[in-house]
C-alpha cells in the first residue's frame, strides 16, 4: 500500500470493498453488511474512506458521496470537533476507544454505543481508525424502567464494514473488528463442522480457538440443544433464509438465554459455502419479560378473584335484602291499611310512627346497597324536579322523633331568599340529610340540633346551596375529623359502644355530595359541638307558575309565637315577616299572656296564637288554659307545636279547643295552611289548582287483578289491600295457576310473585307473553319481589314484564302503578259480602303491632299461619329425608318468613341455620336442627291454634 510524503499511507488503496466471494475479504465485507451494525473507516485526515449501507442509509446519502467527507461536513460543529478529538486519541494511543454517547433527534433522545479501533497495515503503519456503534437506546431505557432486566442489546450492531485492503490486511482487519465485538461470532460449514469463532466465543466455550475449530455442535452443547442447533443450520443452508429467535442453552446448571441470528454465507457465484451465526446474551431481558408475565398473570387472577368476590358480595347483599324485606313487607303494609281506617289523633301519630320506624328500617337496608353500589361505581343519580323546602322537611321530620325522645330541639332554617323549586336527586339529597341528622341526634344528649340552608351563589338558571347541620353534641376531636367521613369510622372504639352504629353513614354521605359535584366538611369542638357542611349546585325549575304566593289578606296580621328556643322563635320570625305577617314574639307562658293583654288594651289586637307544647315552667296547654279561661281570648285561635306529646295531651286538648296540632320541626307548607284555614282567605284557585282538584275528585281506577303468590300471609295483605281499594282478586299460588287461570277467565292485569313452587314469575311471563303472540292482545304484569338490586329491576323488565314493585309493597306506589297500567273505564265488579268475622276479644301483642293494630286482618293472619306452617314443615321433612335440597329451599324460605312475621324468632333463627347448611350440604346436622325446628313450629302453631280457638273459660280474658 502507497504512502505519503509525511509516511502516512495513502487512501487511493484503502477504501475500495473486497469482492464479496469465499475469499477472506469477501468473508469480511458478508460479516460488515449482516451485521447490525453502524461500520465506517476514516484515513488520519478524518476523511471517510467507507462506510456499509446502513451508515450511508443512516445519513441518506450514497456510498461514493460519502467517501472523502469529513464530520465537519456531515454534523454540527460542536459533535464533529468531539468526534474528531475521538478518532485522534485512537491513533495516538492505539487504545480501543468505547463510549454511550447521547443524541438528540427530532425532538426524542438516542443513546448509541461507539466503539473505534486503530487501522494498521502488516507492517504496523498507522492508516487510520475503524469505528462501528449501533443504537442501545432499549438498553438503556430498560436499565432505567426495569430493576430486574439487565444489559440487553436491541438491535443488530449497525451495518456491515468493508475491507479494501489485500489479502493480509483484510484478514486482519476482519480479526480486529470480530474479535472486538460484544457478541458471539461463529461460522459452520456445510459439514456441521467450526470453521471460525471469534475471541467472545471462546471465552463463552472456555477453549482456545485451535481447541474448536474442526469441532461440531455436539462437541460442545446438551445433545437436545445440539440436535436444534444442527437441524437450525441446515434449514438456513436449503432455503438460503435468515433464521432468527431466542434459544435456551444450558452449562453445567446454568441456563442461559441468546438471541440467535444465522444467516448463510455466499460466495461471488452466490452459492451458501457456509453458515455464519451471530447471537448475544440476552437471560436478563428474557427474565424481565418472565417476571412481567407472571405478574400479569397474578394481576389477572387477583382481578378474577376481586370479581367473584364482588359477585358473592352482591349476591349476599340482594339476600339479606330479600330476607328483611320480606317481614317488612307486612309490617309496612299493614300500618297503611289501618292508618286508612278511622283513628283517633293520637292513634295516628302512634301508627305513623311504626310506619316511619319501619321506613327507617327500609333505609338502612338501602345504605348498605347503596354503598356497596358505591363502592362498585354503579350507583346513578336521578335529577326531577323538586320542592327544596318540603323534601328537607319530610327529612327532618323522619328524625324528630328520636330526637324529641331525647329532649333535643330539632330545627330547619331555610331562608326566603333560597329558592324552592329546584331540579336534582332529590332522594339522595334527603338520605345526605338524614344521615347527618341521624348522627347529629345519635351524639347529642341536650340541646339542639339545627339544619340550615344558604345561597351562595345564583342566578337566573342555577344556584349553588349550603347545607349546614350543627348540634351541640359530644363534638370530635381534631385528630379524628380528616377519618370521620372513611367507611366504618366513628371518632374512637368507645363512641360505638355508647351510640352503636357502623360509621358507614357519613361515608354513604361524603361519596353521594362528590358524585352531586359537591364538597363536604366537618368543623368541631370536642364537648361543645359539630357542624357538617356540605354544598351542591341545583338548576333552578321556578316560573310564574311554580313561586308560591301568600294572601295579601295576611299584611300586616299580628301573631303570637311562643317558644323557649330562640333558634325556633328566630326561623318562624323571619318565614312570618317573608309572608306579610306581624309576628309577636315571647319565650314563656307569662310572656305571651302579658302581650295578648297588651293587644286586647291597644288596637293591634293578636289574631292567633302558635305556641310550643313543651316548655319549661308552664306548657302549652298551661297557656290555652289559661287564653279559654279569660272572656276576652277565648276564642282566639290556638296552634300547639308538638314533639309527640302523650296521649293525655291530646284529651286535655281536645277539652280546651285546640284548632290544630303540628308535629315540630313544623313544615313550612303545613303552617302555611294551618295560618290560611284559621284566620286566612285562599282567594280564588287558579287553573292548575283547580285541575289538581279534579284530578283528586276523579275515582281511582278498577279492575279484575290476578296475583301469582305462594305466600298465605302476602295473599293476605294483597287481599286487604286491593279489596279495599274496590279491585276484584284472583289469587294463584304459582306460575302454573296462574296460566290456567288467564285461560279460563279475562284480567285486567297480573300481581307476578318471582319466587313460586312449580312454575316462577319469569317462566309464567315467557309463557304469557308466547301466547299473546297469537291472540295480539297485551296484559300488564307488575313484577313482586324482594330482591332489590337494580339488576334485578332490568332482569324484570327484560323477561317482558312491565312494571317492578319491589317488597316491602308500599301502598302508595303499587296504587301509582294500578293507576298506570290498569285500563280507563271501571270493571264491572261483582259485589261481595264481608267475609271477615267479628273482631277477637283476644289481644296479642306482638302481631297486632305488626299488623297495625288491625284485629280482623291479624285473625286473618293467625288462620292463614296456622293452616300453612305445618304443610310446609311436612314438606320439609319430606325433603330433608330425601336429602333433596332443591325441594326443601321454596318451603323453607316461605317458613321462615312466616315465622318472622309472627314474631317467633327462634324459630325464624332455626330456619336460617338450616338454610345455610344446606348450602354447605351438612344433612347429619340439618337432621338435628329440623328436629329443633319442629319442636318450635309446634310450640307456634299451639299458640296460633290458642288464638283461634280458646279454652271458653278464658275466652275473653286475653
Amino acid at each position: 500500500m502507497g504512502q505519503t510524503d509525511s509516511g502516512q499511507a495513502t487512501s487511493g488503496s484503502f477504501h475500495h470493498p473486497p469482492p464479496a466471494d469465499g475469499s477472506s475479504d469477501g468473508l469480511y465485507l458478508s460479516l460488515l453488511e449482516s451485521l447490525p451494525l453502524f461500520v465506517f473507516r476514516k484515513d488520519v485526515d478524518g476523511k471517510f474512506l467507507f462506510a456499509n449501507q446502513r451508515f450511508c442509509d443512516l445519513l441518506g446519502m450514497k456510498r461514493e458521496d460519502l467517501v472523502g467527507k469529513t464530520d465537519f461536513d456531515l454534523f454540527p460543529a460542536d459533535q464533529a470537533e468531539k468526534f474528531r478529538n475521538d478518532d485522534l486519541k485512537v491513533m495516538r494511543t492505539g487504545d480501543v476507544f468505547e463510549d454511550v454517547e447521547e443524541h438528540t433527534k427530532d425532538g426524542s433522545t438516542h443513546y448509541v454505543e461507539v466503539l473505534k479501533t486503530v487501522v494498521r497495515n502488516s507492517s504496523g503503519q498507522v492508516l487510520g481508525i475503524q469505528g462501528m456503534f449501533w443504537d442501545v437506546s432499549r438498553r438503556v431505557q430498560a436499565e432505567e424502567d426495569l430493576l430486574q432486566s439487565n444489559w440487553e442489546l436491541q438491535h443488530e450492531i449497525v451495518e456491515r464494514a468493508q475491507a479494501d485492503k489485500a489479502l493480509r490486511d483484510s484478514e486482519a482487519l476482519y480479526h480486529s473488528l470480530v474479535d472486538n465485538l460484544p457478541i458471539y461470532v461463529t461460522r459452520i460449514g456445510l459439514d456441521g463442522r467450526i470453521t471460525y469463532v471469534n475471541e467472545n466465543y471462546c471465552r463463552l466455550i472456555g477453549l482456545k480457538r485451535e481447541d474448536i475449530l474442526g469441532k461440531t455442535n455436539y462437541d460442545f452443547h446438551p445433545p437436545e440443544f445440539a440436535k436444534k442447533y444442527t437441524e437450525d443450520e441446515r434449514r438456513v443452508a436449503v432455503t438460503g433464509e435468515v433464521f432468527s429467535a431466542v434459544e435456551k442453552n444450558r452449562r453445567g446448571d446454568e441456563v442461559r438465554y441468546y438471541e440467535v441470528r444465522k444467516s448463510p454465507v455466499r460466495d461471488s457465484e452466490g452459492i451458501v459455502t457456509e453458515i455464519q451465526a451471530v447471537f448475544w446474551d440476552v437471560t436478563e431481558r428474557h427474565e424481565a419479560e418472565y417476571q412481567r408475565d407472571r405478574a400479569e398473570e397474578a394481576l389477572r387472577k387477583a382481578k378474577e378473584e376481586a370479581e367473584s368476590a364482588n359477585r358473592a358480595k352482591s349476591e349476599f347483599l340482594a339476600n339479606m335484602s330479600h330476607e328483611i324485606r320480606t317481614p317488612l313487607n307486612a309490617i309496612l303494609g299493614m300500618t297503611e291499611l289501618v292508618l286508612d281506617t278511622s283513628l283517633t289523633e293520637g292513634q295516628r301519630e302512634y301508627l305513623q310512627l311504626v310506619h316511619e320506624s319501619g321506613e327507617a328500617l327500609l333505609g338502612i337496608i338501602n345504605d348498605v346497597l347503596d354503598f356497596s353500589k358505591i363502592e362498585a361505581g354503579r350507583i346513578d343519580l336521578y335529577p326531577e324536579p323538586f320542592e327544596l323546602r318540603e323534601s328537607l322537611g319530610d327529612a327532618v321530620r323522619s328524625i324528630a322523633v328520636r330526637a324529641h325522645r331525647k329532649g333535643i330541639e330539632l330545627a330547619c332554617k331555610i331562608p326566603p331568599q333560597v329558592p324552592d323549586h329546584l331540579i336534582g336527586d332529590s332522594g339522595r339529597l334527603r338520605q345526605v340529610i338524614v344521615n347527618l341528622v341521624g348522627n347529629a341526634v345519635k351524639f347529642t344528649s341536650q340541646g339542639e340540633v339545627v339544619v340550615t340552608v344558604e345561597c351562595v351563589e345564583k342566578d337566573a338558571t342555577d344556584c349553588l346551596l349550603r347545607f349546614s347541620v350543627t348540634d351541640t353534641g359530644i363534638g370530635i376531636p381534631a385528630d379524628k375529623l380528616e377519618l370521620i367521613f372513611a367507611p366504618f369510622e366513628q371518632a374512637d372504639t368507645s363512641t360505638t359502644r355508647r351510640f352503636g352504629g357502623t360509621g358507614l353513614g357519613l361515608s354513604i354521605s361524603s361519596r353521594l355530595v362528590k358524585l352531586m359535584n359537591g364538597e363536604i366538611s366537618a368543623t368541631s369542638r370536642e364537648g361543645k359541638g359539630s357542624t357538617f357542611q356540605f354544598t351542591c349546585r341545583f338548576p333552578i325549575n321556578e316560573t310564574p307558575s311554580t313561586v308560591t304566593k301568600t294572601p295579601a289578606d295576611l299584611d300586616g296580621r299580628r301573631i303570637l309565637v311562643v317558644d323557649d328556643n330562640s333558634t325556633n322563635l328566630t326561623i318562624i320570625e323571619e318565614i312570618f315577616g317573608h309572608w306579610g305577617l306581624e309576628p309577636v314574639l315571647a319565650n314563656d307562658s307569662r310572656t305571651a299572656l302579658s302581650l295578648l293583654r297588651q293587644g286586647i288594651a291597644g288596637d293591634k289586637r293578636i289574631e292567633m296564637v302558635v305556641t310550643d307544647l313543651h316548655m319549661p315552667d308552664s306548657d302549652g296547654l298551661d297557656l290555652a288554659t289559661f287564653i279559654r279561661s279569660d272572656p276576652d281570648l277565648a276564642e282566639l285561635p290556638i296552634v300547639l307545636l308538638s314533639s309527640g306529646g302523650r296521649a293525655s295531651d291530646h284529651t286535655r286538648g281536645e277539652s280546651l279547643r285546640i284548632d290544630k296540632w303540628l308535629m315540630k320541626p313544623v313544615k313550612q307548607s303545613e303552617l302555611l295552611n294551618t295560618i290560611l284555614d284559621t284566620i286566612g282567605s285562599r282567594g280564588e284557585l287558579s287553573d292548575a289548582e283547580i285541575a289538581t282538584i279534579a284530578a283528586q275528585r276523579t275515582p281511582h281506577k278498577r279492575g279484575k287483578i290476578l296475583l301469582a303468590e305462594d305466600s298465605l300471609v302476602n295473599q293476605k295483605l294483597a287481599r286487604g289491600l286491593l279489596e279495599k281499594w274496590g279491585h276484584t282478586l284472583h289469587i294463584a299460588n304459582n306460575g302454573n295457576e296462574a296460566l290456567q287461570a288467564l285461560q279460563s277467565g279475562e284480567f285486567d292485569l297480573v300481581l307476578m310473585d318471582l319466587q313460586m313452587p312449580v312454575m316462577g314469575g319469569f317462566e309464567a311471563t315467557q309463557a304469557i307473553r308466547a301466547g299473546e303472540v297469537e291472540t295480539g292482545k297485551h296484559i300488564p304484569i307488575i313484577a313482586l319481589t324482594a330482591h332489590a338490586m337494580r339488576a334485578d329491576r332490568d332482569a324484570c323488565l327484560a323477561a317482558g314484564m312491565d312494571g317492578y314493585l319491589p317488597k316491602p309493597i308500599r301502598a302508595a306506589e303499587l296504587r301509582s302503578l294500578l293507576e298506570q297500567f290498569l285500563p280507563d273505564g271501571d270493571t264491572e265488579l261483582p259485589t261481595e259480602e264481608s267475609s271477615h268475622p267479628p273482631d277477637s276479644t283476644i289481644h296479642w301483642e306482638t302481631l297486632l303491632e305488626s299488623t297495625g293494630g288491625d284485629r280482623d286482618l291479624m285473625r286473618e293472619l293467625v288462620n292463614a299461619g296456622s293452616d300453612e306452617i305445618p304443610q310446609l314443615l311436612s314438606r320439609i321433612q319430606e325433603g330433608v329425608r330425601g336429602r333433596d335440597a332443591e325441594t326443601i329451599r321454596r318451603p323453607l324460605h316461605t317458613l321462615g318468613g312466616s315465622m318472622r312475621m309472627f314474631g317467633a324468632g327462634m324459630a325464624g333463627e332455626l330456619v336460617s341455620r338450616i338454610e345455610e347448611l344446606i348450602k354447605q350440604d351438612a344433612w347429619q346436622e340439618i337432621d338435628d336442627q329440623l328436629q329443633n325446628l319442629a319442636n318450635e313450629v309446634a310450640k307456634v302453631t299451639h299458640d296460633l291454634q290458642y288464638y283461634l280457638n280458646p279454652p271458653s273459660e278464658g275466652a275473653g280474658s286475653e
